[in-house]
């Protein structure tokens, strides 16, 4: 069953949330109480949403994203934050979770829906495939610089040319 999350459902969100953060490999130190701080903020305030996949009352799935106006041009964008679901259950309904969040921003008359595939991820190739059998674009790829470990950069810095010729 798919169903819009309440912030009570925020801790079992938060172990998904942990072990999608490990298995992406993403940076930094997966943090509980800012995870569920914010996403409690956000949701109180109705600036995201959280749609949950669950059986037998345990969720098994989630998909975020914050619904907000686009920085530069105004249209309202639907942003997804995460989607997850744990890897016991991917036959069971990660696409129908998909499938409402673009619903939902059809409904609230979203112009776009920004959708993440993390180059990390083991579903990272079926993900991007998804996208674009259902229409998505690529748009950006984002690059991080752990400043803790990587800053300051090592001196001389490494010379950048440019070229404007094609």
């Amino acid at each position: 069953m798919i169903r819009q999350a309440l912030t009570t459902d925020l801790d079992q969100i938060c172990e998904l949330g942990e072990i999608f953060f490990i298995e992406c490999k993403l940076p930094g130190k997966f943090n509980a109480v800012v995870f569920k701080r914010t996403y409690s903020v956000l949701m109180v305030e109705g600036l995201a949403e959280i749609w949950v996949l669950e059986q037998a009352g345990v969720i098994i799935g989630a998909i975020g994203g914050m619904f907000s106006p686009d920085p530069f041009t105004g249209d309202p964008v639907a942003v997804e934050t995460f989607w997850y679901v744990h890897p016991d259950h991917r036959h069971l309904g990660g696409l129908k979770l998909l499938h409402k969040f673009i619903d939902r921003a059809i409904e609230k008359s979203c112009m776009r829906v920004q959708m993440a595939a993390i180059l990390r991820s083991p579903a990272f190739d079926n993900v991007q495939k998804l996208y674009m059998d259902i229409g998505m674009i690529p748009m950006e790829t984002y690059f991080n610089l752990n400043i803790i470990k990587e800053w300051p950069l090592p001196q001389p810095l490494p010379s950048l040319q440019l070229s404007l010729q094609s």
